[in-house]
């Protein structure tokens, strides 16, 4: 299995992606990789963040 890749976000980009997922209007397939950046930022999986959702 590879490993992910290393991802920064500055606190802006955080807080922009969260706002992105509690937003009722944005588009679904945006809000899932708005919640998933951010978990891959703090070196979670796909698996683990799948996880975390359910």
């Amino acid at each position: 299995m590879r490993k992910p890749s290393k991802i920064e976000l500055t606190d802006e980009q955080h807080s922009t992606l969260m706002i992105w997922v509690a937003a009722g209007k944005t588009e679904q397939r945006l809000a899932k990789r708005a919640q998933v950046i951010p978990c891959a930022a703090a070196g979670m999986s796909l698996k683990d963040n799948e996880a975390k959702s359910d």
